[in-house]
């Protein structure tokens, strides 16, 4: 397999994992949201957290078994991470417009509220960051809330981070060890 067919099996398999990990992200995120409401979901949260690093690593040795080239090397492990990640934070970020948007529109005010009324409390708590709370409260109330687009999109960035960095990780661990 020449180096054009291997980046090409990378992108399809790294689609087809993605989709994969994708779901195993919105079960996580949704056990994120509902853990507001139902408490014992936090614990379930808390797990798939602590679980996707392992669930990276677990793809990714499925991606080097089924090439079983012996020419794949870092960048070919990494690239696969990257765009594992890459693939999933899209398929997420759609789930969490729709649930913005439509499922749960207040969901983001409800957030917004929270916020201003934690910012009360610790101000009439006289907490010694009371002058700089409320300089911070005036100002957000100033700021348009954000839309459902605004709240879905910062995902994409954030699990391109967790992607660069977990594919640095799994490419190390999969580059050192043999066939």
């Amino acid at each position: 397999m020449n180096s054009q067919e291997l980046r090409l099996a990378t992108y399809q398999m790294a689609a087809k994992y993605g989709a994969f990990m994708g779901l195993f992200l919105i079960v996580r995120y949704m056990a994120e949201t509902l853990s507001h409401t139902y408490g014992a979901l936090a614990w379930l949260y808390l797990l798939l957290t602590v679980a996707v690093p392992f669930v990276a690593y677990k793809l990714a040795r499925v991606y080097k078994a089924h090439l079983n080239n012996p020419d794949m090397g870092f960048g070919d492990y990494y690239r696969f991470t990257f765009y594992l990640f890459f693939f999933s934070s899209i398929i997420l970020t759609f789930v969490q417009y729709i649930y913005y948007r439509y499922i749960s529109p207040e969901y983001i005010d409800n957030l917004f509220q929270y916020l201003m009324s934690s910012a009360d409390v610790l101000i009439a708590n006289n907490s010694p960051y009371s002058a700089a709370l409320t300089e911070y409260k005036e100002l957000i109330a100033q700021q348009p809330k954000p839309t459902a687009f605004d709240m879905a999109i910062p995902t994409i960035w954030i699990y391109l981070i967790v992607g660069v960095v977990l594919g640095l990780l799994n490419a190390s661990i999969l580059n050192r060890q043999k066939n």
